[in-house]
């Protein structure tokens, strides 16, 4: 029986695979051992990214020796049963992006070993726990737990008060958590991922965050904190990603950033921020790729210096009160001294496939790649220099006060009206505005043909005459020959004779040199 020939098993990985239906029934055994454990010696279960459907089955549970259980990227729905919770050696417990609902358990709280879990990318809700895993009305972990996903489900009420413990990594976003961000968050030293994005968060960031040495990555974007920027974050020397936006942040840039020498990403944007962009911005920032600070309230002249960045890819600074000329200098953003991965790579942690807003962009680039200046006051000519940047794909200037001719040439011209819409005093093409001493084309009595303006003494009148000969002699090539062949009807058939004799002869070369390439092949 196959349930004899299974139960020393061990390791069982078939995920990455096009499985289809309900898990799989050996793994239950036969009507005849209901009495007996199914495959006891099973410790690593490995289903993930297949076509699975169906509930979660009670007799998971019975897996007693199982340490890992992967079930993830399936299509699986209905409650987590309560069975799990006698997985007692459990560690690793795999179950996001499915179809599940519900609660999570309590009896998960039993999970001793427990070290990763993620039932990220479902419909799971929650009321309450009393258990010694969980506390409050969020599942937060007491105990020495390192990886929690709760992202993109439907949980709600408050973080609990009381997180403490050995978390790595802890991601609630995309969900409908509300209230403020406990202090005690700050009570696990080994964080290096927090996400809270995309809730109903409110107050202020809590002080006790910066005792997080280890942060790489910290996104607290889309919620409705308020109050200013805390200092102390400029304590957290390892932090490569800091989101921010979309809140209601004010006052300006603290000054400490500028310890954040390993900073990949800053998105402030989207705030209440004011103040001049600091000069300090161009300088200590080896690895700065992405540079968000729109919609705020900024002003003053843009310091010259940020061209000075070396890694800068994305540079978006649209929707301020910004003022001035645009720096010349912007047309020298300096290549990129390496190629990697924008931000934190998380799956370097855990060895997941998470996708972070601006924070994994896989790219080759080595220059500027991105530059949003619109809806600022700048003033004056738009720099000749920007035309040098080479690897721009996105460039938008529109709606400031810039005047002047468009410098068109080169890279710019790549780049539609669009761009450059919004500044009265701007002309030039890609613009319908011409630009003063500029050859108006509608006007041209020569029904369209463009005849190159030269104000040499007497070149004009050569340089139409050159065109007019040209056309002339093109239809004199094609009218002559065949007025002749028309003409003289011997010489017409002699010639058609000649050229359907060569179109023939052509066509037998061809074949045959087709017949001897098939026999060829057929010999091989």
């Amino acid at each position: 029986m196959l349930y004899w020939k299974l139960c020393n098993l061990v390791y069982l990985d078939i995920g990455r695979n096009n499985l289809i239906g309900t898990l799989p029934e050996f793994l239950e055994g036969t009507e005849s051992f209901l009495s007996r454990r199914p495959l006891p010696s099973l410790q690593e279960l490995v289903l993930s990214n297949n076509h699975l459907v169906g509930k979660l089955p009670e007799w998971l549970g019975q897996l007693e020796n199982l340490v890992r259980l992967e079930l993830s990227n399936n299509s699986l729905y209905g409650h987590i049963p309560e069975s799990l919770g006698l997985l007692q050696n459990v560690s690793h417990l795999w179950l996001r992006t499915n179809e599940l609902n519900g609660t999570l358990p309590e009896s998960l709280g039993q999970l001793s070993k427990l070290l990763f879990l993620d039932v990220s990318s479902n419909h799971l809700a929650v009321v309450s726990f009393s258990s010694n895993l969980f506390h409050g009305s969020i599942p937060i972990p007491n105990g020495s737990i390192e990886l929690l996903d709760l992202s993109k489900n439907k949980f709600s009420g408050n973080i609990p008060n009381n997180i403490s413990g050995s978390l790595l990594f802890l991601s609630i976003s995309d969900n409908h958590i509300s209230g403020e961000i406990p202090a005690s968050i700050g009570n696990n030293p080994n964080l290096e991922v927090l996400d809270l994005s995309n809730n109903s968060l409110t107050g202020i960031i809590p002080l006790s965050i910066a005792n997080c040495s280890f942060l790489k990555l910290l996104d607290l974007s889309k919620n409705n904190l308020s109050g200013n920027i805390p200092a102390s974050l400029g304590q957290l020397s390892m932090l490569q990603t800091l989101h921010l936006s979309h809140n209601k942040f004010s006052g300006e840039l603290p000054s400490s950033f500028q310890n954040l020498s390993s900073l990949e990403t800053l998105d402030l944007g989207s705030n209440r921020l004011s103040g001049r962009i600091p000069p300090w911005i161009g300088y200590g920032f080896g690895s700065l790729r992405i540079l968000s600070l729109r919609s705020n309230a900024f002003f003053g002249e843009l310091p010259a210096v940020l061209s000075s960045i070396s890694s800068l890819q994305v540079l978006d600074l649209a929707d301020n009160q910004l003022n001035g000329s645009i720096p010349a200098s912007f047309g020298d953003f300096k290549a990129m001294r390496v190629n990697k991965t924008v931000g934190l790579g998380v799956s370097e942690l855990v060895q997941k496939p998470y996708t972070w807003t601006y924070s994994r962009e896989h790219s080759n680039l080595k220059e500027l790649s991105s530059l949003d200046l619109s809806n600022n006051r700048f003033s004056g000519a738009i720099p000749e220099s920007l035309k040098s940047l080479s690897f721009l794909g996105y460039l938008n200037l529109s709606h400031n006060d810039l005047s002047g001719k468009i410098p068109y040439k080169d890279h710019m011209t790549t780049f539609e009206a669009s761009s450059y819409g919004g500044n009265q005093s701007l002309c030039g093409a890609p613009l319908a505005v011409k630009c003063p001493g500029d050859e108006d084309d509608d006007d041209d009595p020569d029904n369209g043909l463009v005849i190159p303006k030269d104000n040499t003494n007497g070149d004009s009148f050569i340089h139409k005459w050159f065109y007019l000969s040209t056309g002339l002699g093109f239809a004199a090539g094609i009218l002559v020959p065949y007025l002749v062949m028309a003409t003289i009807k011997s010489w017409g058939d002699a010639y058609y004779t000649f050229v359907d004799v060569a179109v023939e002869r052509i066509l037998f070369i061809w074949l045959k040199y087709r017949t001897i390439l098939q026999r060829n092949r057929g010999r091989h």
